[in-house]
């Protein structure tokens, strides 16, 4: 029972209910009790942490409603807004049932919004002939973002982060690993009203306000100390962390930027400045195929070459070795970071899981393991969590990999 509820936790799924999980649907994340869990067996009263792979927040988040410090990093600019945001409703308590119901009562009268042009030349600058969406909720989304105008900037911001979280299920489009457009079968189960995806998500927002009415307002905070963990290196701190607990980007060919586009889009990050899905991708570390760079300077970690020359000479697309080799070249970066900002001892806590492409198995967790010793930081425990599957059945999993810092 305890193994299976570890499982249970370490997934999205295991955080269903908790106040603020619900807000965004991301995947790739954990709960709040997996990070408690990790917090109470490996730290001893830690002060200050580092999560380098934010995500949605809920580490940080959950170690400063502990308490404890904690700074991170995040390179996608919505998943950063959807952090501050998290952690001003926890706070600065600016967000009032008030103020949401408002919003209610506003996009209940949405035919009488003019629809954005601009938004919509985004668009169809950026996605060109594809169309995510049916007619009305299109037509929806460009009056949400003319009546969002009307608020001041930071409930703007807040009430288009309220839409983005719920235009991928008012989309044409399917989370399932990455975004795919649905099936006939699919389509025929009816595409929601974005309408009524807000309503329900305000309500779920009420009801986390109503959970912390009478709790007091956090004090440990952190900050974001770069957006890209490959930048940790450059970081002048003069306390070091005690710690760290994260999930990096599973070398599995999940897109991050790509499934977060209608987000990105709908936010402004994208379509303006010149900012594009690839000026996210080349940021993140590689871990798609479309992440790949066209220039690959990277130099492999000796642990992974044979792996890397395996794939090399067995795949059918000569994109996917190089997504490895930069995969791994681009940890042991981002773990050259981890030694330089963590204390001595420090406990470095990283779930992460293994891949298969073409049918070679590439063991991540063994590959991390080799570079860490490379780096003299020595594993301490490696923690099997679940069962997870390739595309073709295979079966792989997801550990938890601890660390301790030797230098």
């Amino acid at each position: 029972m305890i193994q299976n509820k570890l499982a249970k936790n370490a997934t999205h799924a295991g955080g269903k209910g908790e106040i603020l999980h619900d807000w965004y649907p991301y995947l790739e994340g954990f709960s709040s009790e997996f990070v408690y869990f990790i917090l109470e067996k490996y730290f001893k009263k830690p002060s200050r942490l580092l999560e380098p792979y934010a995500g949605v927040g809920t580490t940080p988040i959950s170690l400063w409603r502990a308490n404890i410090d904690c700074d991170y990093c995040e390179v996608n600019p919505f998943l950063k807004e959807l952090i501050d945001y998290k952690r001003d409703f926890l706070n600065e308590k600016k967000i009032t049932p008030k103020i949401l119901n408002e919003f209610k009562s506003k996009i209940s009268k949405i035919n009488k919004y003019k629809e954005d042009v601009l938004l919509k030349d985004i668009y169809f600058n950026m996605f060109n002939k594809s169309m995510y969406f049916d007619d009305s909720n299109f037509s929806k989304l460009l009056r949400l973002h003319t009546l969002c105008e009307e608020f001041d900037p930071y409930f703007c911001r807040f009430f288009k982060l309220i839409v983005s979280s719920v235009i991928l299920k008012s989309s044409l489009l399917k989370r399932s690993g990455d975004i795919r457009f649905k099936t006939k079968k699919e389509l025929d189960k009816g595409i929601p009203n974005i309408i009524d995806l807000i309503n329900d998500k305000i309500d779920i927002i009420i009801n986390d306000l109503h959970k912390i009415k009478n709790g007091p307002p956090i004090v440990k905070k952190g900050k974001l100390i770069t957006s890209n963990a490959k930048d940790l290196k450059k970081v002048k701190r003069l306390a070091k962390y005690d710690g760290v607990i994260t999930s990096p980007p599973y070398l599995n060919g999940t897109n991050y930027i790509r499934n977060t586009k209608l987000e990105l889009w709908f936010m402004g990050f994208i379509g303006n400045n010149g900012l594009s899905l690839r000026t996210y991708r080349d940021l993140v570390v590689t871990s798609a195929i479309n992440d790949v760079s066209k220039t690959v300077n990277s130099t492999i970690p000796s642990s992974a070459i044979a792996c890397v020359n395996r794939i090399k000479e067995s795949s059918y697309d000569l994109r996917i070795h190089k997504m490895v080799g930069e995969y791994f070249s681009q940890m042991k970066l981002c773990f050259e970071g981890f030694q330089l900002l963590c204390k001595k001892n420090a406990p470095i806590c990283i779930d992460i899981g293994d891949s298969l492409y073409n049918n070679i198995h590439v063991p991540t967790d063994e590959i991390l393991i080799d570079i860490m010793k490379e780096l003299g930081i020595n594993l301490v425990e490696n923690l099997y969590l679940r069962k997870r599957y390739s595309n073709n059945g295979t079966e792989l999993s997801q550990r938890l990999l601890v660390f301790r810092n030797s230098k």
